[in-house]
């Protein structure tokens, strides 16, 4: 769903349409360093039911693809614990640096979220029939 299609459903008062934005300033900073990213979106954000007028965070999930360019990691810009992102960088082959390599797919990143939380003892999971979940772009 494009970022302006998302914040049209989602972002039905000030603070879903700050959480949003937030979101936003995040994927445009991605772009533009050229390197290409895929963004879930899950959890009470999302879900459905009744959606939380004030939720107090956003959760995503990021798969970057950047070129191999000497530029090590990504940094997330928001200095806010109002945005939760799970990442997952893949770094193109040194061999060609830059030929981006494809991202995660949804159900990737799924099992690699599930399996971070189910290591840290946490009691939070994402479905697997991606029901939680709305994949976001610019």
């Amino acid at each position: 769903m494009q970022i302006s299609e998302f914040s049209a459903k989602y972002g039905f008062n000030e603070r879903r349409a700050y959480l949003i934005g937030l979101l936003r300033v995040e994927l445009e900073a991605i772009r533009a360093k050229g390197w290409q990213v895929r963004c879930y979106v899950f959890g009470s954000f999302v879900r459905d039911g009744p959606l939380k007028d004030l939720p107090g965070d956003l959760d995503a999930m990021f798969s970057i693809s950047k070129p191999c360019d000497g530029e090590i990691m990504w940094r997330p810009i928001a200095t806010t614990d109002e945005l939760h992102i799970v990442r997952n960088v893949l770094t193109a082959d040194s061999s060609t640096p830059y030929e981006l390599r494809q991202c995660n797919t949804v159900q990737e990143m799924i099992e690699r979220f599930n399996e971070a939380c189910e290591r840290a003892g946490e009691d939070v999971r994402i479905e697997g029939d991606r029901s939680d979940l709305v994949e976001v772009w610019l």
